[in-house]
């Protein structure tokens, strides 16, 4: 929505993020770098997650 993010899971590299970008995360990697990489302009993004009925919302490795 606003900012810019960086994001990387598991070995991948990291990755940048403007608005108007989407991703995903997969469940079954760490999720080892989210952060903001300018000091002076906020980030702000939507995060909504897909849980199936009867299964647990954070998965442990």
């Amino acid at each position: 929505m606003e900012g810019t993010a960086e994001s990387a899971c598991g070995e991948d590299d990291v990755k940048r993020f403007h608005p108007g970008d989407h991703w995903s995360q997969p469940i079954d990697l760490p999720h080892r770098v989210a952060r903001n990489p300018d000091a002076k302009i906020p980030r702000r993004f939507l995060v909504f997650t897909v849980i199936r009925p009867g299964e647990p919302s954070t998965e442990f490795p």
